[in-house]
């Protein structure tokens, strides 16, 4: 692999994965909506890119149009907060994944990678509750994401992979995670 695009670049995973690449030598362009407080290493193998892509942006205007080895989609707005239980940020998400797989396809990318979640697993109790949380609708939105995204690869003739994290914790998290939260407190 020589080639990566990221998006959600310098968030928690992104900027972890971003800079592992570079360490082993690999270009990145990392895309985020902010930078102004990387976490990223200064490298002349990274390329920043900053962009709202919850906006109607036009990615050929901003994200340079290499033929990517891999294309990591890891952006995603209302993680954590109010927006975790607000379905039009949650849409808008699922919106915004699909035009990401649009665009690693025009630019040749060979492979689509995208952050799932435990939280999908939660839709099987749905119709057994009779309340549900704020990270429900998020669960909800990963799940709903994965199956369209999905079906639009194989249609488009992307090879995709969707990753599905667990209580992942460390530096930079702030999901609220059990094992986060418990380190915290400890803390």
């Amino acid at each position: 692999m020589n080639n990566v695009l990221v998006t959600g670049a310098n968030g928690f995973i992104g900027s972890a994965l971003v800079n592992k690449m570079i360490s082993n030598g690999i270009s990145v362009v990392a895309v985020d909506i902010s930078f102004e407080h990387s976490h990223l290493i200064e490298s002349d193998l990274l390329t920043k890119v900053t962009l709202d892509l919850n906006s109607d942006v036009i990615f050929d205007e901003h994200i340079p149009m290499y033929g990517y080895d891999a294309f990591y989609h890891l952006a995603w707005t209302g993680v954590n907060g109010p927006n975790k239980a607000n379905p039009i940020v949650q849409l808008e998400n699922a919106k915004l994944t699909v035009k990401c797989a649009e665009f690693a396809k025009k630019t040749g990318c060979k492979k689509f990678l995208c952050a799932g979640t435990i939280a999908e697993r939660a839709v099987e109790s749905l119709p057994d509750l009779k309340n549900v949380n704020g990270g429900m609708m998020y669960g909800i939105a990963k799940d709903c994401t994965h199956k369209i995204l999905e079906t639009y690869c194989k249609n488009i003739g992307l090879n995709f992979v969707w990753m599905q994290f667990s209580n992942i914790y460390g530096p930079l998290n702030k999901t609220g995670n059990l094992i986060s939260y418990t380190i915290g407190e400890l803390i």
